[in-house]
């Protein structure tokens, strides 16, 4: 497992719906997810945006929020 220093800075952005600059094809998507989230009853669609400073990977960044980062 990689050790992060402090130096890293990383924003994050947390959005729950369609964004009204949003094209015609994420409307629909964010449109079926909420259609499953209402079919499983349990969940919650949300969408991350991570941006991180210098670069870290998408693996080591979606193992961090599976943590709790």
């Amino acid at each position: 497992m990689k050790i992060y220093k402090p130096e890293w800075q990383c924003t994050f952005s947390v959005y729950e719906g369609v964004e009204e600059a949003s094209s015609w094809k994420e409307r629909i998507a964010w449109r079926l997810r909420q259609l499953a989230d209402k079919l499983d009853g349990s969940g919650r669609t949300i969408k991350i945006d991570c941006s991180v400073t210098p670069h870290v990977s998408r693996q080591d960044i979606d193992t961090c929020l599976g943590k709790g980062f």
